[in-house]
């Protein structure tokens, strides 16, 4: 019996440098997480995102707090990065199943 199952795969997000340092920053200055959160445009014109990047910084418009907005940004790039991988299921001569 041969069978092919696709497994879903959940690797680490990817943050860009720039995405880095905009959380980094909005982590430790208080001023701009505000800012962040009431204005992303006006906080976002300081960093040179990707238009993909930008798009996704300012998708999230129901966070309460900076803590909220990191984990829905996390979401949504583990969200974006999942992958599926196939594997194939053999079951040989001796009924051994196997998963390569």
């Amino acid at each position: 019996m041969h069978v092919e199952v696709y497994r879903k795969l959940r690797p680490r997000p990817y943050y860009s440098p720039v995405l880095e340092r905009l959380m980094c920053r909005a982590a430790s200055d208080e001023a701009f997480a505000a800012r962040l959160l009431a204005a992303p445009d006006q906080a976002l014109g300081d960093y040179s995102l990707s238009d993909q990047e930008y798009a996704l910084v300012a998708s999230i418009t129901t966070a309460c707090d900076i803590h909220d907005f990191a984990a829905q940004l996390h979401g949504k790039l583990r969200r974006r990065h999942t992958c599926y991988t196939l594997h194939t299921i053999d079951d040989n001569q001796t009924g051994h199943t196997i998963l390569s």
